[in-house]
């Protein structure tokens, strides 16, 4: 049999999506459950090549120009094989045993079944203690690893190496503090509140007698670095160089949720006047189209797309901005896709000025959001200011005013901020030359005003 499709391990590891095998990567990747390096080089290859499953093609990319041994690559798929059905097994677990993966485990885990059962059993799993029964598992499930490889070594003479194990232990509890410490800081950066003094104080003692900090706790680290020392740049260039380095070994949600950080991060520093994290926070959208990361659940948010589309628009990246809403359109949930991309297309006919196709995209605008109305709204004024449609104009004015007064889940932020934006387009459309000074004045002087930058453009 020259390739691995009839295998065992191979007829397992096709059947999982594309999301679990990359899963199933990063699961090999933990030395706990995984201490063989070609064993990760293997299942590599498999994902990145999937059209490679020639036994001896698959034995060249692992061990180079070593002569072909069959011996070999027969060990390393039992060992991938057991480790299959142990992710198998501990991802259902994670998720209280769906059904799809009880079927697995029936058929498959003959070995393990009882054992994972009674592990089951003993940690009294519901869907109250999940969250505790992630943090523990991982010391559960190494002290069921010692005795099931005891029982291997045996008769394979298997031999395990406990301080390794130990290791991985340690490094799992250490990233669990990490992320819990990210949450507060991220939550004291929302509210504003002051506290990086005692956050730092928590940093250096989860930290404190850690010689070697392993890849992914170093990304946490600096994500938390952000929040702590957001006017040191290293941090920011130093997690995206890991970040590049490791995303593969990250799984994909945890990987989301460090990129959300630096996007964060990036939107922060905009806001406080340094427009070069405007590149970055544009290449960081890239990366993530790129590794799908953006996509959850394989949608993608509508939000997510507007931040993407303004952050493009901003940088004048038309061509590329007009590709992803093109490309990823599919990827946003039926009832809101149509609207979505006819609004964000819209903005970029506004922003090139072609102002007739900008009007008829928003005519196919029905978003019930009371955000997405007031966008379409006030780029509808914007558009009948360009192209001095003055009856337009006062129409569009008149429908902002009475969606203001109707909507009453609108702070009263947001109220001010589009009727002084309402206020300023009229009085400076149908205002004399030389009132503009003025205007211009009192427009730096008011603080809410939505669309301040164009309106400041059309007094200058």
């Amino acid at each position: 049999m020259s390739h691995i499709v009839n295998t065992k391990f191979f007829t397992i590891f096709s059947s999982l999506s594309e999301e679990k095998q990359k899963a199933f990567l990063a699961f090999a990747h933990i030395p706990q459950f995984n201490p063989s390096n070609k064993v990760k080089e293997f299942i590599a290859s498999l994902i990145n090549q999937p059209q490679i499953t020639n036994k001896k093609e698959l034995y060249k990319i692992i061990y180079g120009t070593k002569s072909y041994n069959d011996v070999d690559l027969r060990m390393i798929l039992s060992k991938a094989y057991f480790l299959c059905i142990q992710y198998i097994a501990t991802d259902a677990l994670l998720n209280n045993l769906s059904d799809t993966y009880k079927i697995v485990l029936d058929k498959q885990v003959n070995q393990k079944t009882d054992l994972l059962n009674k592990l089951k059993e003993e940690l009294s799993i519901d869907k109250q203690s999940v969250a505790f029964f992630k943090n523990v598992y991982f010391y559960e499930n190494l002290k069921f690893e010692y005795e099931y490889q005891n029982q291997l070594s045996s008769k394979r003479q298997i031999s395990l190496d406990f301080k390794d194990l130990d290791q991985a232990q340690e490094t799992y509890f250490l990233i669990e503090k990490l992320k819990i410490l990210l949450v507060k800081v991220n939550y004291a950066a929302m509210v504003q509140q002051e506290g990086n003094y005692a956050f730092t104080q928590d940093l250096q003692v989860i930290l404190a007698n850690i010689e070697n900090i392993p890849s992914l706790a170093q990304l946490y680290v600096n994500c938390i670095n952000l929040y702590l020392e957001p006017q040191n740049a290293d941090n920011f260039l130093q997690i995206n160089e890991l970040l590049a380095s490791y995303e593969v070994n990250v799984a994909e949600k945890e990987l989301r949720e460090l990129y959300k950080h630096v996007q964060n991060y990036c939107i922060r520093m905009i806001n406080q006047g340094n427009s070069l994290y405007l590149k970055h926070l544009f290449t960081i959208y890239e990366k993530m189209f790129a590794n799908k990361t953006i996509l959850e659940n394989n949608l993608l948010s509508q939000w997510t797309l507007k931040n993407v589309v303004a952050a493009g628009i901003r940088l004048q990246e038309f061509e590329k901005t007009t590709a992803i809403i093109e490309n990823y359109k599919d990827y946003i949930v039926s009832y809101e896709r149509e609207s979505a991309y006819h609004y964000n297309i819209a903005c970029i006919n506004f922003e090139r000025r072609e102002f007739s196709a900008c009007l008829i995209n928003l005519q196919k605008v029905y978003f019930k959001d009371i955000f997405y109305q007031l966008g379409s709204k006030v780029l509808i004024a914007k558009t009948y200011f360009e192209i001095e449609d003055d009856d337009g104009l006062l129409y569009t004015l008149d429908n902002i005013k009475k969606l203001l007064t109707r909507k009453k889940d609108l702070t009263e932020r947001h109220i001010n901020t589009h009727k002084n934006f309402a206020k300023f387009i009229k009085k400076i459309r149908f205002a004399q030359k030389q009132d503009n000074a003025k205007l211009l004045s009192l427009l730096e002087s008011t603080k809410l005003v939505a669309e301040r930058a164009w309106l400041l453009s059309k007094l200058s």
